[in-house]
């Protein structure tokens, strides 16, 4: 018996033994070679199994089957064991499968069923980035989307089209969407909360947003708390900034030379005293930035609370931005059948400006900076404080007159947010409900003493007060219908939607102040004028959109929106739209292609509208009060009828085709998109003239075609995911805008330049929006020195009709290259971003080239012509306000092509997540220059501009615009 009780033990241990079989151990990474601790790893089919330590190893013991990875946010993966002892995995996030969530109008879908032109910008593409305003974001990472900053003023406007400019004088700028809620201003948002954006391009993607879509949507998904994820996160950088290039003007003595040209012996030959008025206005600036966030939850309750602050001092004083924000985002699941959610965003924010896209003579501090006479001081010497006056011209004031005379400032407070609601009423049938506010409270003031500048003086004090509030409500009303039979997929979504805002604004003004009372506020001023203004719109809309899909390989989606808009006497429209797309790569044919991971064709046709830029009442005829002398018995005011009112004015439509082809191969490592598209816009508003002999002579109503079309290209590239993980993101898109057709007004001018009274902007027919008119310029005259323009119309009489088109800022196509590196602890990446085939109408060097008056100039006046210097470019100094040779021409069209080291960015982790000692999961340091690098041939400060803000028919225009800044920051973020 003994020794059958052993012979068992050792045939059990033996069969235990092989049971158990041998040790298997390896590492568990992500794409970026970071160890992944807590992986489970199950052996397929049985209960052992083991989860990765700290520092992403495991170890278990198996013979012979299959491993299977699992991890919250990646693509599980099964590995056969085949006889090995070492399996080391990869893990990629499943946004890399093409498993990605997007949001879309009114709901998700995954990535993988789109059948739309929809581009994704997630939270790696902009982290680490010291950025201001979330648009900036998009500049350069999306295919299809323009972002041009034309600017470099704290907290100044980004100019973003979505596939070109559909309009003269609606808007052009894309809806966003931010969490539920349509807004057109995102510059409160904090770009630290942000953690997707869709933009979505076509039609068929935007249609469901109907009369507000014509410009692209884009959707803004902030962050929120996941479930049993406690995170406590403070990220902070600091930063300064200076001016990338400097443009170099005259010395005293140059200047002395020139002014005895033109205004002989106005300038006393003993002053000798030079200011570079450059350096005075030119300085550092300084930006830092500090948020501290808190999410997590449990699975009932998930929030996310965030609060941060932005210091922004830009290079030319007092141009600030600071802005306070604060966030709550809350996700509740009440019940089964009901979960409520809500996200909440206040925000403070101040801003000084600094006057610029202006000449010296009215108060633009750039041009200022370069025109002021190189003799004059800052302050009067005899210690008045008075800021010394130009003695040619009293009036122009000197830049730091312009720049620190005046106090002023806007404060802008503003709520926003919605709380929604989630019914589960049947399985796969689910009602939402979305209440949502945007409040706002502006005010700006200003104040000019009565003693320091002579605009001032002249004014005896001057002051301005504008007060604004705004309120938007919106209520959302949606059914959405999932259901899946067999192989066929299908969702149907029947909604409503109503919104209203109300404007109401104050504005006063007054002037002569006490000259010995520190009182600065507009009830001391002797002068007061006041006005006030109402106004309010609203719109209604109702939509429907059904999906469907068999066997994720064919897939059919349309939509429908009917919107119905105060602004308009014809209130209501109908946008249609539908896509579809087709799977190859799920086909039998092409199952050889074994490289070949997912292979899609998309199509898709849609119209949209546009009712932002129209005026709340365009479709009346406004009436202007004023004041009239009291008479008795009292009878009112005066009125004049200022404009006509159009009861058949329309929104502008835009109709939009698009094909597209998405394609992963070598395992996901190589993902491509194209896209092609035509994009027409009809019923353009635009304000026909009328005969001069009426008392109006313009009404505005619908007389133009526009169109765009264009082919995007986007790829991204894994290049290597050993111990060096290198990404690769491109895009390319090239458009073309050109106006079809002008009703009963062949040409329109705009973009008018003081200096010469001349406008360089046209839009006429055959041309597209940005194009520049004006004179050919065929060098100097050797005889006379004056500029020569050519004789285009062969008259043989120099006269207007020698204009034509000399120039085009749009671009041939726009461009952004990112690059990505992680080596252990580190990670390095940079961002190119760029634009080719634009010119740039430089203004500014009319101010600076033209010699017309007392005006310092920039160097390039020292070849100008003399008896003596015959062959040149520049023109004689002519003097007595003789803008002849500054006429639009081509003689200041540019070419303003660049290539702009955007972004580079360096981190190293100096605590990562495998390590968590006390509650520390990571710790990073980071340094980020912007802007480092330009590659131009333009002349200016800088070649990404316009001193018209946003406007589509006024582009790449430079007049003493305020220049970007090269900036470099250092950070730090920790997590808990």
């Amino acid at each position: 018996m003994t020794r059958l009780f052993v012979l068992l033990v050792f045939t059990a241990l033996s069969f235990a033994a092989v049971a158990q079989g041998r040790l298997i151990s390896g590492k568990v990474t992500d794409a970026a070679g970071l160890e992944l601790p807590g992986v489970t790893v199950q052996l397929v089919g049985t209960s052992t199994g083991t989860v990765t330590d700290f520092d992403g190893t495991y170890q278990l013991s198996a013979d012979e089957g299959t491993l299977r990875f699992s991890y919250i946010g990646f693509a599980s993966q099964d590995v056969a064991i085949a006889g090995r002892s070492t399996i080391n995995v990869i893990l990629l996030e499943e946004a890399q499968l093409l498993e990605q969530v997007v949001v879309i109008g009114y709901g998700t879908q995954k990535k993988k069923d789109l059948s739309t032109a929809v581009v994704i910008v997630d939270e790696k593409a902009i982290k680490d980035r010291p950025l201001v305003s979330a648009a900036e974001a998009l500049q350069g990472k999306a295919a299809g989307v323009q972002v041009v900053q034309p600017s470099g003023k704290p907290g100044a406007d980004l100019s973003v089209r979505v596939r070109g400019s559909t309009s003269v004088l609606a808007g052009n700028e894309p809806l966003y969407v931010v969490d539920g809620v349509p807004t057109t201003d995102i510059r409160g948002l904090n770009p630290t909360d942000i953690a997707t954006m869709s933009v979505l391009k076509d039609a068929s993607s935007a249609a469901i947003y109907g009369a507000r879509a014509a410009n692209g949507v884009v959707l803004i998904t902030t962050k929120r708390g996941k479930e049993n994820t406690p995170v406590i996160r403070l990220d902070a950088y600091a930063g300064i900034s200076r001016l990338r290039k400097t443009v170099e003007v005259l010395t005293t003595k140059g200047y002395r030379d020139l002014m005895d040209e033109i205004i002989p012996g106005a300038l006393d030959p003993t002053q000798t005293d030079f200011n570079d008025w450059s350096k005075e206005v030119f300085g550092t600036g300084k930006n830092q930035s500090y948020q501290l966030s808190y999410s997590g939850g449990n699975d009932k309750s998930r929030y996310f609370l965030s609060a941060g602050y932005l210091n922004n001092e830009g290079i030319v004083r007092p141009a600030r931005f600071d802005r306070y924000s604060f966030r709550l985002n809350l996700d509740n699941d009440l019940k089964p059948w009901l979960k409520i959610g809500a996200s909440i965003n206040a925000i403070h924010s101040k801003t000084k400006d600094t006057p610029d896209n202006a000449s010296s003579g009215r108060g633009g501090v750039i041009m200022s900076a370069l025109n002021t006479p190189p003799f004059l001081n800052i302050y009067n010497d005899d210690g008045s404080g008075q800021f010394d006056p130009n003695p040619f011209q009293p009036s122009w004031e000197n830049p730091v007159a312009y720049m620190e005379g005046p106090k002023q400032q806007a404060l802008d407070n503003r709520l926003f947010g919605n709380v929604t609601a989630d019914v589960k009423l049947l399985e796969g049938l689910t009602f939402k409900t979305n209440v949502g506010i945007d409040l706002n409270a502006h005010q700006w003031d200003y104040y000019l003493d009565p003693f320091r500048t002579t605009f001032g003086r002249s004014q005896n004090g001057i002051g301005r007060s504008d007060k604004s509030n705004t309120s938007t409500w919106l209520w959302e009303n949606t059914l959405n219908y999932v259901k899946s039979i067999g192989r066929s997929n299908f969702s149907v979504l029947a909604g409503s939607s109503l919104q209203k805002q109300r404007w109401n604004d104050s504005y006063i003004e007054g002037n002569d102040f006490p000259d010995n009372v520190s009182v600065t506020t507009l009830n001391a001023a002797n002068n007061i004028t006041a006005s006030t203004n109402i106004q309010e719109w609203s719109l209604a809309s109702f939509f429907g959109r059904a999906t469907y899909d068999f066997n994720n390989k064919y897939y059919l989606t349309a939509s429908l929106r009917r919107d119905g808009s105060s602004k308009l006497a014809q209130h209501w429209g109908t946008m249609p739209s539908f896509s579809v797309a087709w799977r190859l790569s799920a086909e039998p044919f092409m199952q050889n292609l074994s490289f070949v991971d997912d292979l899609k064709l998309r199509g898709g046709w849609g119209k949209n509208g546009n009712q932002e830029g129209i005026s709340n009442y365009a479709r009346y005829g406004l009436i202007s009060y004023y004041r009239r002398t009291s008479t008795n018995p009292l009878s009112g005011p005066a009125a004049v009828q200022v404009s006509y009112g159009n009861p058949d004015l329309r929104w502008e439509t835009t109709s939009q085709s698009n094909i597209g082809i998405d394609l992963s191969i070598l395992n996901y490592r190589v993902n491509f998109t194209v896209d092609a598209y035509i994009k027409k816009t009809d019923d353009v508003l635009l304000d026909v003239q009328l005969s001069n002999s009426l008392p109006i002579t313009t009404i505005q109503t619908n007389a133009g075609q526009i169109e765009n079309k264009g082919i995007e290209f986007n790829i991204s590239t894994v290049n290597t995911d050993r111990k060096l993980r290198w990404n690769t993101d491109f895009n390319i898109s090239f458009n073309k805008n050109k106006v079809i057709s002008l009703d009963y007004t062949d040409v329109y001018y705009f973009g008018r330049i003081y200096s010469n009274n001349q406008d360089v902007a046209i839009v006429r027919e055959g041309l597209s929006l940005g194009s520049f008119f004006g004179y050919v310029s065929d060098g100097v005259d050797p005889e006379t020195g004056d500029l020569k323009y050519r004789d285009v119309n062969g008259n043989g009489v120099f006269d207007t009709g020698d204009r034509t088109v000399i120039g085009n800022a749009q671009p041939d196509f726009v461009f952004g290259l990112t690059n990505s590196f992680t080596y252990k602890r580190f990670d390095f990446n940079f961002f190119f971003q760029g634009s080719y085939g634009n010119d740039i109408y430089n203004a500014t060097r009319i101010d600076l080239e033209g010699m017309f008056d007392s005006k310092n100039q920039s160097v390039a006046v020292l070849r100008r012509w003399t008896p003596d210097n015959r062959d040149t470019d520049i023109p004689r100094a002519v003097g007595g306000g003789n803008v002849d040779n500054v006429r639009n021409s081509t003689r200041f069209v540019e070419d303003g092509s660049y290539v702009r080291l955007k972004a580079v960015t360096l981190l190293y982790r100096l605590v990562e997540r495998k390590q968590r000692p006390t509650g520390l999961q990571q710790v990073s340091v980071y340094a980020t220059g912007q802007n480092l690098l330009t590659f131009t041939k333009y002349s200016g400060f800088d070649p990404e501009v316009n001193a018209f803000g946003r406007s589509a028919t006024e582009l790449g225009i430079d007049y003493g615009t305020y220049p970007q800044a090269i900036t470099v920051t250092v950070g730090f973020n920790v997590e808990f």
